[in-house]
């Protein structure tokens, strides 16, 4: 996969390298084995100057600078011979309504750093299809590639593993389930028993003794990971939906 190539663009040197540090920690950690490019600039016209000469794919551009501040910097890379997507930063969440005139991919406020970057790229790979967050199960008939937000969720007897789709179409291999833990998002995919892995955007309810994922299917939870995989998925929930 060739890489991804990123702007950021902030006049404060601290925040820029925070949004910059954010930004690969998130990509690499989503699209394994991708090189990601990303550029810095403290003011826009560079950013807007850059994008003429080397594409970027997305960008993330602060609305409050000096000079040209971001709606004109979005203004003037609208008008370029390719137009990124463009990600909005601000100290200001009221600004998120005067950026919609822009059409940005999303809009991230600094305070929440962290889990707007990730909302950010997620979108973007979700309507990249060359993007999109893949994950390669080995079989002995080669590999199968899997979007993540397509795994239901990961069941392991002895050394096989079959991969279970929303759509409940199955995927089996062999390997560990471990070694999938390691692999898939931590933030997404949480392990409720030594033979189960589940996608925590599909989990309805932790019981007293099962997890109830949509399609009304029941998957036991173990006794020891109960209180930890409620706990999970309140914060799931709260990070990703704004449940209380």
């Amino acid at each position: 996969m060739s890489a991804i190539r990123i702007g950021v663009c902030d006049d404060n040197a601290e925040d820029r390298k925070r949004i910059g540090v954010e930004v690969r920690k998130v990509v690499t950690r989503l699209i394994k084995g991708t090189d990601v490019e990303i550029r810095m600039y403290s003011n826009g016209l560079a950013l807007v100057e850059s994008n003429q000469r080397e594409s970027f794919q997305l960008i993330f551009l602060d609305i409050e600078m000096p000079g040209s501040d971001g709606f004109e910097v979005a203004r003037r890379l609208s008008i370029g011979r390719v137009c990124p997507e463009l990600v909005f930063v601000s100290n200001y969440e009221n600004m998120v309504f005067d950026s919609q005139e822009y059409r940005p991919l999303w809009f991230v406020r600094k305070r929440l750093l962290e889990e707007d970057v990730k909302k950010a790229v997620a979108k973007y790979l979700e309507i990249r299809p060359e993007r999109k967050l893949n994950f390669k199960v080995k079989s002995r008939m080669g590999c199968w590639e899997i979007r993540y937000a397509d795994i239901l969720y990961v069941e392991c007897r002895g050394h096989e593993i079959t991969v279970v789709m929303k759509n409940k179409e199955t995927c089996v291999g062999w390997g560990s389930l471990k070694a999938m833990e390691d692999e898939l998002d931590p933030d997404q995919f949480l392990r409720i028993h030594s033979n189960f892995l589940v996608n925590m955007d599909y989990v309805k309810e932790i019981g007293k003794r099962d997890a109830e994922l949509v399609g009304g299917i029941w998957l036991p939870v173990a006794k020891d990971r109960r209180k930890e995989a409620r706990e999970a998925i309140r914060d799931y929930e709260r990070k990703n939906y704004g449940i209380r």
